[in-house]
């Protein structure tokens, strides 16, 4: 009884942050939005303007409202992706496409694989079913096998991200372009328990780790 007391809690605490992180970057966007503005606003400015002005001074402004466009845009997509994170620890278990769960997972990842210079290729299904299974501990799983997988490899490394339909389920393969990976290191306690708990398999052969999930009963 005290364990399932303690999964209750770990399942509240996980919703608490879930809903907590999803306000926080509603938030935050709302802010790139002003900044958004602002730095529309200027640029209008400069181009009503840009014919008193030194034009070596317009020129700095035009990259730097540039600047702040690109960025803002990169921020909020960014944003976007934690904002599906954080409601996905709303629902202990939920139905969702895989193929948005795995573009959130890597962008939520990546700079992981930037301090390694590893270039991340995302290779999407058309025809992948919904699955029902846990997004938290997918979300622990992708990134307990991601980071397996990185510190097995080198700089100027290209790692695919392939998902797949397989036996009504989904089979997720993390392929590396070089060397093989080393199954030893994926031998894990930590992953035995996350797999058992979601019904998953990892297996490794030569080049390719790949994952089979599910949808929970």
């Amino acid at each position: 009884m005290a364990m399932d007391k303690e999964a209750i809690l770990r399942e509240q605490q996980l919703n608490s942050y879930g809903r907590l992180m999803a306000s926080f970057s509603h938030e935050l966007k709302n802010h790139l939005g002003i900044i958004r503005e602002s730095g529309g606003l200027i640029a209008d400015v400069i181009e009503i303007h840009a014919a008193g002005l030194d034009p070596a001074l317009v020129s700095r402004i035009e990259k730097a409202t540039a600047s702040i466009e690109k960025r803002v845009v990169i921020a909020a997509q960014l944003f976007h992706h934690l904002s599906s994170f954080a409601h996905r620890a709303d629902m202990p278990v939920a139905s969702f496409d895989f193929n948005e769960f795995c573009a959130e997972a890597i962008a939520l990842s990546e700079r992981f694989a930037r301090l390694k210079q590893v270039e991340i290729l995302f290779e999407p299904s058309s025809v992948l079913p919904a699955l029902y299974s846990s997004p938290t501990l997918l979300h622990h799983l992708f990134l307990l096998t991601f980071e397996k997988c990185l510190v097995q490899m080198e700089g100027a490394e290209r790692l695919h991200l392939v998902p797949s339909a397989e036996n009504n389920g989904i089979q997720l393969r993390f392929i590396r372009e070089k060397s093989l990976f080393l199954p030893e290191l994926f031998q894990d306690r930590a992953l035995e328990l996350v797999l058992a708990k979601i019904q998953g398999t990892l297996s490794v052969r030569e080049k390719t780790v790949e994952i089979s999930l599910m949808s929970l009963q």
